[in-house]
């Protein structure tokens, strides 16, 4: 139960970003809101292992590891505008966490929602082509569907 695992890294930063005013992301977490909840937040200490430790790290650390944590994995909310907890995470990949950030670039094209990453990744093309089509003023519709010269 190495306190200087990745997973561990993952748990301290999580409550940093939340709970630490200093800390440079604050202002992106802490500073709208978002907070981390009361059974991961848990700093009383106990004795496992002969070792003592918060409660808090206890819970994030088993639901973790229940949850599907592993080494390529980023710890992600999936409503970014909620805490985080066991109902609001998810291990992901760096791609799909990257898809699930609040500044994403939407594209509603026939009722589907998709970020501007996802729609060039189904379209196979290029994402800065999707955007610099947008960007000249083209449709949706014109940007989505014209064929690369």
């Amino acid at each position: 139960m190495s306190k200087h695992s990745r997973l561990y890294t993952i748990f301290v930063n999580m409550k940093k970003r939340c709970l630490k005013a200093y800390c440079k992301d604050f202002k992106n977490y802490g500073g709208r809101g978002i907070t981390v909840c009361a059974e991961w937040a848990d700093t009383e200490n106990i004795r496992v292992d002969g070792k003592y430790c918060s409660k808090g790290w206890i819970h994030f650390k088993e639901w973790a590891l229940a949850n599907g944590y592993a080494d390529n994995l980023t710890l992600d909310r999936i409503d970014t505008n909620k805490d985080y907890s066991p109902n609001n995470c998810r291990w992901v990949s760096s791609k799909v966490q990257n898809n699930n950030r609040r500044n994403n670039f939407l594209i509603t094209y026939n009722g589907v929602t998709k970020t501007l990453q996802q729609w060039a990744d189904d379209l196979k093309i290029h994402k800065n082509t999707l955007r610099n089509r947008l960007l000249r003023g083209w449709s949706v519709e014109r940007a989505l569907i014209a064929k690369l010269n």
